[in-house]
């Protein structure tokens, strides 16, 4: 039953934050994308990283634009990989692949955009990994698009792990099911949590 309730919650969230993101108008959404990405350079993590896993916004549905970081990590000489969706249907899995620029970009599902070629790094290179959602608790457990893919690539990590999103969509609570695995900070345009 428990399960069954937390399942609902993540939808009741789900369906909040896409209408926020959806009423936000281009001059916003830049301007707190622009905040949350400032806040994410500064990051200690960031700095200490070699190879950074971070995704390439949906931009127009609102997703937090970190195309900024992208390019400052690139910059920075750091290795930027970015999501491939991979597996079977009930079994996501999420492969690391090498960003090059924009133009070596193509849809995979549902219009992620991901690179076209390269080939994976191992999960035990990753330094950082910057992950998206709709929505995070303060306790750092996120309610994504529903597919499973960051919770099959976070399971038994030891790395570093960052979730930014906006303040709007920052809950103090939700029961995690138990294949939810919770980040360790979220960063918003106002404030950077350290999750307990």
């Amino acid at each position: 039953m428990a399960t069954s309730n937390a399942t609902a919650h993540k939808r009741t969230l789900r369906a909040r934050c896409r209408a926020y993101r959806a009423s936000l108008s281009l001059q916003e959404h830049r301007r707190l994308s622009r905040r949350i990405c400032a806040r994410l350079a500064r990051l200690a993590e960031l700095e200490a990283a070699r190879v950074v896993h971070i995704f390439w916004p949906m931009v127009g549905r609102r997703e937090v634009d970190v195309r900024p970081i992208i390019m400052y990590l690139c910059a920075l000489g750091k290795e930027v990989v970015l999501p491939v969706m991979a597996g079977p249907p009930g079994a996501p899995e999420l492969l690391s692949v090498p960003f090059t620029y924009e133009a070596a970009l193509v849809p995979g599902r549902w219009g992620v955009m991901e690179p076209r070629t390269g080939t994976p790094v191992p999960r035990s290179a990753i330094d950082l990994i910057i992950a998206p959602a709709l929505a995070v608790t303060r306790q750092g457990t996120r309610v994504g698009y529903g597919g499973g893919y960051y919770d099959a690539l976070l399971t038994g990590m030891r790395t570093d792990t960052v979730c930014p999103v906006f303040d709007t969509c920052l809950f103090d609570d939700l029961t995690p099911e138990p294949h939810d695995v919770p980040v360790q900070r979220i960063v918003t345009e106002t404030r950077t949590i350290t999750c307990s």
